[in-house]
């Protein structure tokens, strides 16, 4: 498959019928189906990789760098927070949205081809991840499965099973219905999604992501590397932590890893506020801090009766006096 054969295929619209084709639908990091872990996507951890000389833990961070990749001091220091990030759902919410001013206004052009460099490095760079990978069947569709939370891009990463979803939301409301609390109505849902309902009905979308981890897995079957176009990225002049990258081959298996950068990890947090202390958020509003994790990388706080977990490195929490 060629180049410009790839990119047709990652982003034309799919329609893949469960009842017939073996589909495996991620959606959260700990589902499992036949036996099999879905741990693939982006946003979850225990995967750390080395991508052009810089570890990171998820690969969700390191796709997002490619958003601040101008070379600014400003998008270098943000590289660096995503770098020494460990979650990758706190680097979309915490440092991406955040800084959405400072992203490249170019990245669209090249993002696709980016992520697929990205899981690719995720790939050669870490056993268990290859290991995960390859423990799908060889004829199995990878998808991402947003029919139980769908998102402005959710058909383009992912697909929808719109009978799954229908279904999903009747059974969640009669379980609401039957006083369960949401942990067990959520337990209850992932059995029937990954189980019982999981051949059934047709998901449909570009999904993106699935195909990517699906090339790679092929890639890695073959012994071979995905043909990705490096001449696309060489042209986007990607910064990254300081320098232009060249894209000279794409890496393999095996080959010798570039000797790691040293990124310093992000400093301790000082917090001036405290447990049952008041608190200003900028979108919650006003509310009490209940909890803080040891690591004061946590910090629980009721909003008059939304609580919500935040981080207080990038939630900016403001101590009311």
């Amino acid at each position: 498959m060629s180049e410009k054969e790839l990119y047709d295929y990652l982003v034309r619209e799919e329609r893949y019928d469960s009842s017939r084709q073996d589909c495996y639908g991620f959606s959260k990091g700990g589902d499992v189906r036949n036996g099999r872990s879905l741990a693939v996507g982006n946003m979850v951890g225990g995967f750390p990789f080395t991508m052009e000389g810089v570890r990171f833990n998820n690969s969700e961070c390191a796709y997002i760098a490619g958003l601040f990749s101008d070379g600014t001091p400003e998008n270098f220091a943000i590289q660096r927070q995503l770098a020494a990030c460990t979650n990758g759902l706190m680097a979309k919410r915490g440092i991406r949205k955040p800084n959405e001013k400072k992203m490249r206004k170019d990245f669209f052009t090249f993002n696709i081809e980016w992520m697929l460099y990205v899981v690719w490095c995720k790939c050669v760079g870490n056993a268990d991840f290859r290991r995960l990978l390859l423990a799908f069947p060889e004829d199995s569709v990878i998808l991402e499965d947003v029919s139980s939370h769908p998102r402005s891009t959710g058909n383009i990463w992912g697909c929808c099973n719109d009978l799954l979803k229908g279904r999903l939301k009747a059974r969640k409301n009669e379980l609401k219905n039957h006083g369960l609390g949401k942990t067990e109505i959520d337990r209850r849902l992932d059995a029937l999604r990954l189980g019982e309902w999981s051949r059934e009905g047709e998901f449909v979308g570009q999904n993106i992501m699935g195909k990517v981890l699906m090339v790679c897995r092929d890639a890695l079957r073959a012994g071979t590397t995905p043909a990705i176009d490096l001449e696309l990225l060489r042209k986007a002049n990607i910064n990254f932590f300081g320098t232009v990258l060249t894209f000279t081959e794409v890496p393999s298996v095996g080959a010798e890893p570039k000797t790691a950068l040293t990124v310093d990890s992000e400093p301790e947090m000082v917090l001036e506020y405290a447990e049952g202390d008041r608190v200003y958020h900028q979108v919650f509003g006003e509310g009490k801090v209940q909890s803080i994790s040891p690591d004061r990388s946590r910090v629980t706080v009721d909003f008059g009766g939304v609580v919500k977990t935040l981080s207080p490195r990038y939630a900016k929490l403001e101590a009311l006096r």
